[in-house]
């Protein structure tokens, strides 16, 4: 649904307490302010629906019989959820690259999305930092891992290079365009935990542009293992659609629910570090260092 996001910042009664990067509080947790952009490609229907750890939920299938997955870029601004005393605490700014497949539910009995447009089972979800990454998989099976990521805001196009120890996983570039609207979705996101498939509520808000056509989008997959992988899937380089956010916002309103037996995801889990590397570049600017922002010089 598109609707003004009213509702957004509601508190649901029933709020269940978390505990994240090592603090008490509740859910829901919050995204308020994000840079966002990404890609939709194509990629074998057969190659996708081995990859999913439960035949409960099936890749969308296309008419030509391919499937889809979704690359969503961001760099999360301010992230909030609430303390045990009432009072908001905030998490460190950080990047993230969530490579998805959009899916439909297929298992028996109650659809869990049943007034959401959107779901998708998470296949890899690179993080510039290691608490958000444990906290994302503790908590909810994101299957999150340390790496390093150079942003460039160009004034026509928007690009992410992700890597890790200098091996590169991905490279994509999108040429935003279209009129801008307004965009109030709810969706789930899928993960695999203990052997069980795991439906996350998400909500989004905000503004963006979304473009169709040729020559939008060029996806490149590098050596790294998790580039072998997505290539093993027979993505297309190219986009079929491109997204690209004005102002958006995003919430996680409680822990996600077992939906039905599940394998456990494959996940790769990366190195343990604190940091990836995590940087913008402006055209004619420079290159600016994102972590300096996370932990300030003396």
């Amino acid at each position: 649904m598109v609707g003004r996001g009213d509702d957004f910042y509601q508190v649901p009664e029933a709020r269940q307490r978390c505990t994240v990067s090592d603090e008490d509080g509740w859910f829901p947790v919050y995204f308020h302010e994000n840079q966002v952009f990404g890609s939709v490609h194509t990629a074998s229907f057969d190659a996708l629906a081995a990859a999913i750890p439960s035949e409960l939920i099936a890749p969308i299938r296309l008419p030509g019989g391919r499937g889809l997955i979704t690359l969503m870029v961001t760099r999360h601004g301010v992230v909030t959820w609430t303390g045990m005393d009432g009072s908001p605490i905030r998490k460190s700014s950080f990047g993230e690259v969530a490579v998805s497949v959009p899916v439909s539910w297929k298992g028996r009995g109650e659809d869990p999305q049943p007034r959401a447009r959107l779901g998708g089972f998470v296949l890899h979800q690179p993080v510039t930092a290691w608490q958000p990454c444990e906290d994302g998989w503790e908590l909810l099976g994101f299957p999150k891992f340390v790496a390093d990521m150079n942003f460039n805001e160009g004034t026509r196009t928007r690009r992410v290079q992700v890597a890790e120890d200098g091996e590169q996983i991905l490279d994509l570039q999108v040429r935003p365009g279209g009129p801008a609207a307004g965009v109030d979705q709810s969706g789930l996101a899928y993960t695999s935990m203990n052997a069980q498939l795991i439906a996350l509520p998400t909500r989004m808000i905000g503004h963006w542009q979304v473009r169709l056509g040729r020559d939008i989008g060029r996806l490149h997959l590098g050596g790294h293992l998790v580039g072998e992988r997505l290539r093993a899937l027979d993505v297309s380089p190219h986009a079929i659609a491109v997204v690209s956010f004005l102002s958006h916002r995003t919430s996680i309103t409680r822990l996600g629910s077992p939906v039905g037996v599940a394998t456990n995801y494959r996940r790769y889990p990366g190195h343990k570090r604190p940091l990836g590397r995590y940087t913008v570049t402006y055209p004619g600017i420079g290159t600016v260092d994102l972590n300096e922002q996370v932990h300030p010089p003396d």
